[in-house]
């Protein structure tokens, strides 16, 4: 999908990009193009949330809106992702983050990925591409975790009892392993 309609695309959708650029020369998957796209809202609101008002679209994951954390917490930004099926037969993946800008939170600032799927027979494949995204970046952190608790349990017992601050890294090790499995299984 060329940039000019990608564009012209989002501008349908009432998020008109500021900014669009390929992500990668070599897309993730066969016939999938990724793009960032940086998208100003003035409107706080998000009157645009509800996609099934474009005719262009079939189908989306939920309403497109500002995520409550925003709107009810004002936390400084928020992460939200959504998926868009296209009347063409084109799904949009659009994992973005979502961070209130100008003064008293009058506009939003949208950095976003957006993966265009153009091939039917592929969607099936990368339609859930955004969850297992974050699924993953949990999964990462929780290891990066375990890693540190591990090392900092070595450090602490290592020299004058080496081999038994080997013996308790195995074990905590062994106790990360299962508790992945069951996030895994939980996820």
């Amino acid at each position: 999908m060329q940039l000019e309609i990608l564009q012209q695309l989002m501008s349908d959708l009432d998020l008109t990009p500021t900014t669009l650029q390929p992500r990668d020369m070599v897309p993730l998957f066969p016939d999938v193009a990724s793009f960032d796209v940086t998208v100003e809202v003035t409107n706080k609101n998000f009157v645009v949330g509800d996609l099934m008002k474009s005719e262009r679209v079939s189908s989306a994951s939920h309403l497109l809106e500002v995520p409550n954390e925003i709107t009810n917490r004002a936390t400084p930004a928020a992460s939200a992702a959504w998926k868009v099926r296209l009347k063409t037969g084109v799904t949009l993946i659009m994992v973005g983050r979502v961070e209130p800008a100008g003064s008293m939170f009058s506009s939003l600032h949208i950095a976003m990925e957006v993966h265009v799927v153009e091939d039917e027979l592929f969607v099936p494949f990368v339609e859930d591409f955004a969850v297992e995204r974050c699924r993953r970046s949990a999964l990462g952190s929780l290891q990066t975790q375990m890693e540190h608790y591990c090392k900092s349990v070595a450090a602490l017992l290592d020299g004058t009892k080496g081999e038994r601050a080997s013996f308790i890294v195995r074990e905590i090790e062994k106790s990360f392993s299962k508790e992945l499995s069951a996030t895994l299984v939980d996820l």
